[in-house]
């Protein structure tokens, strides 16, 4: 048996015998109004700096990031208004409509065009890629607007609406309970016009734009073993040939992976392509170059 413990005694503590190394600090009403006071403050600040790092609004000096700014956009080789107007001919295969959207001078115009328009087979899956498309067609054409979305850096780009539908919501934003871009407002939608733009400002920032653009925006045909493509040679200017592999495309330019690469100032680091069109047959493509690619006959 367990041993007794002669005149058991309760055990009793005494608080003032605890020593209590992590004593709370005490701390007055006022000091405790003045954390209140400063946090608020730093809140604040934080919402300024996030709404300075969103571009929330594509009106006035970022209209160009608006989907119906006037710009020349080429979609399977005819020239559109507008990105809007592009992706709208996009859905349909009526050459009617298309036509009319071409000539479309504002964006009432191009949604007159489409009233009652039924959608190619398969639009829901392919509406993404082809806005992806006509985005980077628009800022490759355009050296001016190429450098404007440059200049927007790395802020956040939003397509924000003041409507809420199911097209707004899936290509934007709507924002709840305050004004657009603040932080202490919500934005509802998915935004994905606004992925997109700062999608192509990261391919031009990375040199890939314009190498996207050969291979999508004038839809080559991928490279198959089977698919015959044109055998071609290139003379340099010492008389030099050399046979080119059969490909969609070729480039030229300074950077290292080009196809020809001709180290001079001049040369852009992607500047022109060779391209095998399937419908054109064989093209010479400027890459956006700032001092341009001629044809020399």
């Amino acid at each position: 048996p367990k041993p007794q413990t002669p005149n058991p005694k309760p055990l009793i503590l005494s608080f003032s015998s605890i020593k209590m190394t992590n004593r709370p600090p005490t701390i007055s009403l006022e000091e405790l109004r003045a954390g209140e006071k400063k946090a608020e403050g730093e809140a604040r600040a934080l919402q300024l700096h996030r709404a300075t790092q969103r571009i929330a609004d594509f009106n006035e000096e970022f209209d160009f990031l608006n989907m119906e700014h006037q710009s020349t956009v080429v979609l399977e080789g005819e020239s559109y208004p507008s990105v809007f107007a592009a992706f709208q001919a996009a859905k349909t295969s009526d050459g009617g409509v298309r036509k009319a959207l071409q000539k479309a001078r504002n964006v009432f115009e191009v949604i007159e065009a489409v009233r009652n328009v039924s959608e190619v087979p398969d639009w829901p899956g392919q509406r993404e890629r082809v806005m992806t498309r006509l985005v980077r067609d628009k800022f490759v054409r355009d050296a001016e607007l190429r450098r404007r979305l440059l200049e927007t850096g790395e802020r956040e780009l939003i397509n924000s609406y003041a409507d809420e539908t199911p097209a707004n919501l899936f290509w934007g934003v709507v924002w709840v309970g305050g004004t657009r871009g603040w932080e202490t407002a919500w934005p509802k939608g998915d935004n994905r016009f606004g992925e997109i733009l700062m999608r192509v400002r990261a391919e031009i920032v990375a040199g890939r734009a314009s190498r996207n653009w050969l291979s999508e925006s004038l839809c080559l045909p991928v490279d198959r073993p089977e698919r015959i493509l044109p055998s071609l040679s290139i003379r340099y200017s010492n008389d030099e040939d050399v046979d080119l592999p059969p490909r969609s495309f070729w480039t030229l330019g300074n950077e290292a992976d080009t196809d020809f690469r001709l180290a001079d100032e001049g040369v852009a680091p992607l500047h022109a392509a060779l391209a095998f069109h399937p419908r054109l047959g064989l093209v010479l493509v400027d890459c956006a170059s700032e001092a341009g690619t001629f044809l020399q006959k």
